[in-house]
């Protein structure tokens, strides 16, 4: 299905744009490309070349695509939501295909290719798809931020390993691990202020977690806080927390 609400901000975009539009409307490959560029808004395909090729923000970046379907049956319509963004560095760089599955939300993608996740599942409405992609493109920022892996160790976030040590009022909690430090580290985003204190502060001191609250926004929705709690390390116990803490997410 061809969206021409499409706006590619690269060569390869450009260039999968028109192949899409030189099936859809049976027209010549350099005509499609054209098409594609002027959608992008450039004159045409040879403009959005010299201009794309020419700048060096675009061309150090690496393209990456999210596709998510969806069929509103109330409103009986149906579409594909598309967004382009750009990694700093290959996306299988900042992770490996098993860690990029077990990432909250960002797991409920397939990788189709190394340029391209796909949401398999038909979304029940158009919000609900956009708000699929987006929660993925926020946990892969902060992977690409922080230097994080996603943990498939879940039972690392109790103290002792057991489950009635849990984070109190911890709640949308993702696991996560520190490659250079072999830190565990729990992220959760509670529908509470951005504050350690009462119980929460208690249950920190008693199992000798570091837990402060960082200045990014939530992954899962966005506008809840974001709460960072590191397990103790055998190096430096806030060490490759302190960025995510003090730094304000850009």
């Amino acid at each position: 299905m061809l969206n021409e609400t499409i706006r590619p901000s690269t060569i390869g975009g450009i260039k999968r744009l028109a192949k899409q539009i030189k099936k859809a409307k049976s027209v010549p490959h350099h005509e499609a490309l054209d098409i594609a560029a002027r959608n992008a808004f450039f004159e045409n395909f040879a403009h959005a070349r010299n201009q794309l090729e020419s700048s060096s923000t675009l061309k150090s970046g690496y393209p990456l695509f999210f596709t998510s379907y969806w069929y509103d049956r109330q409103r009986r319509k149906t579409g594909r939501e598309v967004l382009e963004i750009e990694l700093s560095i290959p996306l299988l760089e900042l992770a490996t295909k098993n860690e990029l599955k077990i990432a909250n939300s960002l797991g409920r993608f397939r990788l189709a290719t190394p340029d391209l996740f796909v949401h398999d599942d038909v979304c029940s409405s158009q919000d609900e798809a956009i708000e699929l992609i987006c929660k993925a493109v926020r946990v892969l920022r902060f992977i690409e931020a922080t230097g994080l892996k996603p943990s498939r160790d879940h039972t690392a976030a109790y103290p002792d390993r057991e489950h009635n040590n849990r984070l109190p009022q911890s709640d949308h909690a993702s696991h996560w691990y520190d490659p250079a430090l072999g830190q565990f580290i729990l992220v959760d985003e509670p529908y509470i202020d951005a504050i350690v204190d009462g119980k929460r502060a208690a249950w920190a001191k008693e199992h000798n977690w570091y837990l402060k609250a960082s200045k990014w926004s939530g992954m899962y929705y966005g506008y809840t806080d974001l709460m960072v709690d590191g397990a103790p390390s055998p190096h430096q116990p806030d060490t490759s927390l302190r960025w995510l803490i003090d730094r304000p997410r850009s």
